[in-house]
């Protein structure tokens, strides 16, 4: 990644993501730039790359802010190309939105059902980064899955990829496996049942 952006997110994201948002603000670096090299001498981003930068920085801030202001799953997914490419990896038998889908109406329904069967407790954005045509979100989060009552705490990335102005593909990586572990609690008897795939 060439430059490192540190985003300031609309605190609306709560309504989605939980009740606390946390964004850590501070200085932008370029990856480019060496730990020898002075910041008067090496710019962050270059003029030709600086304009598409921002561009996706503006994209993936769409998506968290439409998602915080409670837009519907219709219009979250009307971001996306009609072809999106969406993976949250992991075991696909426990959550619906876990897995390999596509098409935009898995983003519609990553939103509507996550809405329904989580609660997000914590969410922290700590950096944007983009660089050509892709975003990358990273922070930490607090997931409590609403039939178990189980809480997740997992650092996370979100890489989207875009073309045409909207998101081509969607690739979320979380501590999925204790996602899904958590998720399964209730229609399991024991730990060791979740190595059957929650059957």
């Amino acid at each position: 990644m060439k430059c490192t952006i540190r985003a300031s997110i609309l605190i609306a994201a709560a309504s989605f993501f939980g009740n606390v948002v946390t964004v850590h603000a501070g200085p932008a670096l370029s990856a480019t730039q060496s730990s020898a090299s002075s910041a008067d001498t090496v710019a962050p981003t270059s003029r030709i790359d600086g304009p598409r930068i921002e561009e996706n920085r503006r994209l993936a801030r769409q998506l968290l802010e439409k998602m915080g202001n409670g837009d519907t799953p219709e219009e979250i997914a009307a971001l996306c190309t009609p072809n999106l490419d969406f993976n949250i990896p992991g075991n696909d038998g426990v959550l619906p939105w876990v897995g390999h889908q596509h098409g935009r109406n898995s983003m519609a329904t990553f939103v509507r059902d996550s809405r329904h069967m989580v609660k997000r407790i914590r969410f922290e954005v700590t950096d944007i980064l983009a660089d050509g045509d892709r975003a990358v979100i990273l922070g930490g989060l607090a997931t409590q899955i609403v039939s178990t009552g189980k809480v997740i705490n997992t650092a996370y990335a979100i890489e989207l990829t875009f073309s045409g102005g909207k998101i081509s593909s969607f690739l979320m990586l979380e501590d999925s496996f204790a996602t899904s572990r958590a998720a399964s609690m209730a229609m399991l008897p024991d730990s060791s049942a979740y190595a059957r795939g929650g059957q």
